[in-house]
C-alpha cells in the first residue's frame, strides 16, 4: 500500500482554509448599516443589526466559520496521523488546547478597543507591543537557530507577555479577567481538542464516530425543551463556564463529519496511484463547480424563503453524487 508522505500538503484543503480565513476577516470589517442584507448575518440585518431569531435563512457570512470548522476537521486525521508515527497524540492535543485557549484570552486583553473605548496613541502602541510578545510565544522559530537562542526567545516572549497582561488596566477599572476572551478562538481550541480526541479513539471505528454524532444530536435536541429533564440540567451544568460550556460541543457536528472526509482523503491517496488520481481529476472537472454552486443556491433559496426549492435542489445534488 502506498504511504502518504508525512510532509505532503493537500492543496484543496489548504485553499478551503485560506478562503474561509479570508472570508472571516472580510465579514469582520464590513461597515454596519450601509450594505445589502446578504452582506451580514441573516439574523442581524441592517441598519440596526439587532439579533432577530424570527428571521430565517442564511447568508455567506453565516457559512464562513462552518467552512473553517469543516476544514479543521478534515485536517485533523492528516495532522494527527503524523503524530501517531512518533507517539500517541493525547499530550500534543492537550498542549495545543492550552496554547490556543491562552491565545484566546491574551489576544482579547491586548485589543485596542478592549483596552479603551476610544483608543489613543499609547493604546495602539500597547497593542502592538502585546502583538510582538505574542509572536515571541507562538511563532515557529527556525530550526537552524541554536537551541539556547530559541529557548531564550521563547522565555522572553512569555515573561514579557505575562508581565504586560498583569499590568494592564481596562476602561472599567479592572485588570486581567478570565471573562475577557475571544470566543471564536476558544471555540477553535475546543474543536481541535475534542475533535482530535474523538478521531484518535475512533480512527479505526468510523461507525462509533457516527454513533457519537447521533448521540450528540439527540442530547442537543433534548436539551432544547423547556421541561426540566436530565438532558437540560446536564447541558446547563457548566462549572467552569469561563473556559468550557457544553454548548461548544454542538460545533462537533461540523468537525466530526470533516474528520471522516479527512480519513477518506488519506485512504484515496494511499490506495491509488498518482496516474489514477490524475484520471479522476480529468473525468470529474465538473465536480468543483457543482460543489461551489451548492452553498450559493442554498443561501439564495433560504434567503428568498423557498424551503421547498432548496430541499429539492439539495436532494438532487445528493442524488447526483450517489
Amino acid at each position: 500500500m502506498k504511504e502518504v508522505s508525512t510532509k505532503q500538503r493537500f492543496a484543496a484543503l489548504d485553499a478551503l482554509r485560506g478562503w474561509a480565513i479570508l472570508a472571516m476577516v472580510l465579514s469582520g470589517i464590513l461597515p454596519f448599516g450601509v450594505l445589502p442584507n446578504w452582506m451580514y448575518h441573516a439574523q442581524l440585518p441592517p441598519p440596526e443589526h439587532r439579533f432577530n431569531p424570527a428571521i430565517s435563512g442564511l447568508t455567506w457570512v453565516d457559512l464562513v466559520f462552518p467552512f473553517f470548522l469543516f476544514a479543521l476537521g478534515a485536517a485533523l486525521p492528516i495532522a494527527l496521523r503524523r503524530m501517531t508515527l512518533v507517539s500517541t497524540p493525547t499530550k500534543r492535543l492537550l498542549q495545543r488546547f492550552a496554547l490556543l485557549a491562552f491565545f484566546a484570552f491574551a489576544l482579547q486583553h491586548i485589543r485596542p478597543y478592549a483596552l479603551q473605548s476610544s483608543p489613543n496613541v499609547f493604546t495602539w502602541i500597547t497593542a502592538c507591543v502585546g502583538f510582538l510578545l505574542l509572536s515571541g510565544v507562538f511563532v515557529r522559530l527556525p530550526a537552524s537557530w541554536p537551541l539556547s537562542e530559541r529557548r531564550f526567545f521563547r522565555v522572553l516572549g512569555w515573561a514579557g507577555l505575562l508581565t504586560l497582561l498583569a499590568s494592564l488596566t481596562y476602561a472599567n477599572g479592572t485588570g486581567f479577567s478570565v471573562q475577557r476572551k475571544d470566543i471564536i478562538l476558544l471555540f477553535l481550541a475546543h474543536m481541535a481538542f475534542w475533535g482530535g480526541l474523538v478521531w484518535w479513539f475512533t480512527r479505526n471505528k468510523p461507525l462509533y464516530r457516527l454513533a457519537l454524532i447521533a448521540g450528540l444530536v439527540a442530547l442537543r435536541l433534548s436539551a432544547l425543551t423547556s421541561e426540566a429533564t436530565w438532558a437540560t440540567m446536564f447541558w446547563a451544568w457548566n462549572p467552569v463556564s469561563w473556559l468550557f460550556e457544553w454548548e461548544y460541543l454542538r460545533y462537533l457536528l461540523i468537525v466530526l463529519p470533516g474528520t471522516m472526509v479527512g480519513d477518506w482523503l488519506i485512504s484515496v491517496l494511499e490506495r491509488r496511484s498518482q496516474e489514477a488520481l490524475t484520471g479522476i481529476r480529468k473525468s470529474m472537472m465538473w465536480l468543483p463547480w457543482l460543489l461551489m454552486s451548492v452553498p450559493v443556491v442554498v443561501c439564495i433559496g433560504l434567503q428568498a424563503r423557498q424551503p421547498g426549492f432548496t430541499l429539492l435542489f439539495s436532494l438532487g445534488f445528493v442524488g447526483m453524487l450517489w
